[in-house]
């Protein structure tokens, strides 16, 4: 069978936009940078519902549907769990994390000061508790004892929680913390 050209551009349209659309050139890459060890099957997975079970229609495809959603739920379910488990670190190994990636992006005096202000400050008080588990009362609590333990300055207390921020933001910036 020829195709007329009317029929060629809309079949022409319709495979860009099936192989080459603005979800198919974004997700796959997001896909596979956020999976980590399991890239080959988050993208065989995305491959096989974006590509192949449209051709098989309604019947073939519910079933496959059915299949390969709860293979990526299962890779899904691991993914969540390897970042989950990251997370469930104690504050303490974190704040060395962090204060190891500083090291060489701000000045000596600087990094001793973080590390002054952390580890006499802010581990004592939050050092046991896991990363993902400190929520915003924790954080009211800790200023409290600060507050209460210390006879510090306005300025010096603001110092102190604006490290504490900074780690926090660090998390969430560059680990996937989630916010608190």
């Amino acid at each position: 069978m020829k195709l007329n050209k009317k029929n060629m551009v809309v079949i022409s349209f319709m495979l860009f936009s099936l192989f080459f659309g603005a979800g198919n050139l974004i997700f796959p890459p997001f896909l596979g940078q956020n999976a980590g060890e399991h890239t080959f099957t988050a993208m065989a997975g995305f491959l096989l519902t974006a590509v192949v079970l449209p051709v098989f229609g309604d019947g073939g495809a519910i079933l496959l549907a059915a299949i390969f959603t709860l293979a990526c739920l299962t890779t899904c379910v691991g993914l969540i769990n390897s970042i989950s488990q990251f997370f469930s670190i104690l504050f303490k190994n974190f704040v060395e994390i962090y204060l190891e990636s500083m090291e060489h992006r701000i000045k000596e005096n600087t990094l001793m000061t973080k590390q002054n202000i952390f580890y006499h400050h802010i581990v004592p008080y939050l050092g046991e508790m896991k990363l993902d588990e400190i929520t915003p009362k924790d954080i009211i609590h800790w200023q409290d004892q600060v507050m209460k333990d210390n006879n510090y300055k306005q300025t010096y207390l603001k110092t102190i929680h604006n490290q504490l921020s900074a780690l926090f933001n660090y998390a969430v910036r560059f680990y996937g913390l989630r916010h608190i």
